[in-house]
């Protein structure tokens, strides 16, 4: 989500390397919550289609441009050994 401390970010550093940052947000801090709150208590899950691992990112791309899933592609990452 968006709660949080927002990090500083110095704009002339986005500038010299060129960068984009592009954001939505919907609804208030209040309405996402609720969100949340009625997604655990229905239970509510999306459908996933395949789990890749973050080293097989290019195959899950791949996987996503033939536009055959049903359901989300999901990148894993371990956190640990």
């Amino acid at each position: 989500g968006t709660r949080g401390k927002w990090p500083a970010i110095l704009p002339q550093h986005l500038f010299y390397k060129q960068v984009s940052i592009v954001a939505s947000t919907m609804g208030s801090p209040r309405e996402f919550s609720k969100l949340l709150e009625f997604v655990a208590e229905k239970g509510l899950v999306p459908p996933v289609d395949r789990v890749f691992p973050l080293a097989e990112g290019a195959a899950a791309f791949a996987h996503l441009a033939q536009g055959a899933q049903l359901g989300k592609v999901v990148l894993q990452v371990s956190l640990g050994g």
